[in-house]
């Protein structure tokens, strides 16, 4: 999820119409790291329209996986999860 967060300004400034939801606790330093970049990218306000973070748990509605065209995983230490398999259901392609 670090990378991600690397990229995540480019991503929503070169395709406007991304959106990004970043949704689940942190585990790890890569993860606080994720969390500190992200929240900082969404508090300057210029992707408040298309950044959502929220770092711990929360029951993502089916609307939301349905709405996904894919499911990022980039877990260091969790090589599948349950998150996969419940947007799968729902259509989203796992990366």
């Amino acid at each position: 999820v670090d990378y991600i967060a690397d990229v995540a300004e480019w991503m929503l400034s070169a395709h406007p119409k991304a959106q990004l939801v970043m949704i689940g606790p942190v585990g790890d330093c890569f993860g606080s790291y994720a969390r500190a970049k992200l929240e900082a990218l969404r508090d300057e306000g210029r992707f408040k329209e298309s950044l959502f973070v929220y770092a711990d748990f929360l029951i993502v509605p089916q609307e939301l996986k349905l709405a996904c065209d894919f499911c990022l995983m980039p877990s260091r230490d969790e090589p599948f999860g349950y998150v996969d398999i419940e947007f799968a259901w729902f259509g989203a392609s796992i990366v």
